[in-house]
């Protein structure tokens, strides 16, 4: 996901919701998938190792801590890792 950046170390993108045919339909429609915004995410890093994600969206808002993961735990993406603070979807 791309994002813009707002101010130093916040990151904003619009948030969507899809629907349509499985990716492996044959033959594929594309013309089928429905895009709508939903909302907004927002990513503010504190430093390297911490930040936050937002999101307010039309299901209800949620804010989650991300934190780098240690030594010797498995990585996924890009390293970080999001710990949900609240089931918000």
């Amino acid at each position: 996901m791309t994002a813009v950046q707002t101010q130093p170390n916040t990151y904003v993108r619009t948030l969507y919701l899809t629907h349509g045919p499985s990716f492996d339909s044959l033959p594929f429609d594309p013309a089928q998938v429905v895009r709508k915004a939903v909302g907004t995410a927002t990513f503010s890093f504190a430093n390297g190792n911490s930040g936050t994600f937002a999101c307010e969206v039309d299901l209800g808002d949620g804010v989650n801590e991300a934190s780098r993961k240690g030594p010797g735990v498995p990585r996924t993406g890009y390293g970080m890792s999001m710990i949900v603070a609240k089931d918000f979807l």
